[in-house]
């Protein structure tokens, strides 16, 4: 019988000039299939969220080495791109504007956002935390936001604005998030680590940032099922992962803003997406965490050509209306 995968929590990010995703603590955005029996499991606590690690076809001193320098390079790593921490690199460049000494991996991480910011054509932008901060606020209030107050922080977002020259540097009053892309570029960095140490067989899962490598337990590929955030408890889609990862972002906690409306909206207008839910699998973990960002807020069918026009990406979108889109990349 397939357990239940524990909780997981997704961090809040906003995505984009004209559109907002905010996924927090998100439960249950994926379901792993696969039976914990002849294999190791070990989950921690971090990047807001729980991390599992699962390992089959090894001894267990190897998977607990393994899994022991992976989430002590993914400790290492959420130090280094968070922005929820004062003294971490983001923490200087928001309070103080400039970052002088940028991390060989914030510079990774930032040249990455930068292509997803191109490629969706501005969707996923990652100087979206003044309006993440407004929205946040007005939510704990239990107040709308004022039209006037939304396009004073949207004048505030832009990343083509950010200095990425001699160091990094913003604008007064602008601020840099890169929660929408972090977490899977460390699930990748972690899966990078249980390789070199010497595991071929393995599943990592950040809060539904899904690294998966070699066979499970069973013999067969690992096997995650995306969960509709419409209809609690229904996964109307499970899809193999052997060498791939796999993100998913949307309205898996229905927070409102008025009382009425989903938090997942476009804030210029406060309507609510099509997309209750994206779905992206890829080479790469950091792609698919910020296309899935990205795609959360497109209109569908132009999150599906760009998934189409990118080299071994595929997109499931879940629609509100209750129907579902795939590229022809996706295959369950």
């Amino acid at each position: 019988m397939p357990k239940r995968a524990t909780q997981l929590n997704r961090r809040s990010f906003l995505a984009g000039m004209g559109a907002l995703a905010g996924m927090a603590a998100a439960p249950s955005a994926v379901l792993a299939l696969d039976s914990a029996k002849e294999s190791y499991q070990q989950t921690a606590l971090f990047m807001g969220t729980v991390v599992r690690i699962d390992i089959a076809g090894a001894p267990v001193s190897l998977a607990e080495d393994g899994a022991a320098k992976a989430f002590a390079e993914g400790r290492r790593l959420e130090a280094v791109l968070t922005c929820h921490e004062a003294s971490s690199p983001l923490g200087v460049l928001n309070s103080q504007g400039s970052l002088a000494d940028v991390p060989r991996e914030l510079g990774a991480v930032m040249r990455q956002a930068a292509d997803i910011h191109s490629l969706s054509q501005g969707r996923f932008d990652p100087t979206v935390l003044p309006l993440l901060s407004l929205l946040r606020s007005a939510r704990e209030e239990g107040r709308r936001v004022e039209p006037k107050e939304l396009a004073e922080r949207l004048e505030l977002v832009g990343f083509g604005r950010v200095r990425r020259f001699d160091g990094l540097g913003i604008e007064s009053g602008m601020g840099v998030t890169l929660d929408g892309v972090a977490k899977g570029y460390i699930a990748q960095a972690m899966a990078r680590v249980l390789a070199q140490t010497g595991l071929a067989n393995y599943m990592v899962n950040a809060g539904g940032d899904i690294v998966a490598s070699g066979l499970s337990s069973s013999g067969a590929p690992w096997r995650v099922a995306v969960e509709d955030p419409l209809r609690a408890g229904a996964y109307p889609c499970a899809v193999s992962l052997t060498d791939r990862s796999l993100a998913t972002s949307g309205v898996y906690e229905q927070v409102l803003l008025d009382g009425s409306r989903s938090h997942l909206v476009i804030p210029a207008s406060q309507a609510m997406a099509d997309c209750v839910s994206a779905s992206v699998a890829a080479p790469d973990c950091a792609l698919a965490d910020a296309l899935a960002t990205a795609f959360a807020v497109m209109e569908p069918a132009k999150a599906v050509q760009l998934a189409d026009a990118i080299p071994g990406v595929g997109c499931l979108l879940l629609l509100r209306s209750g129907g579902s889109l795939a590229s022809r990349g996706w295959s369950a």
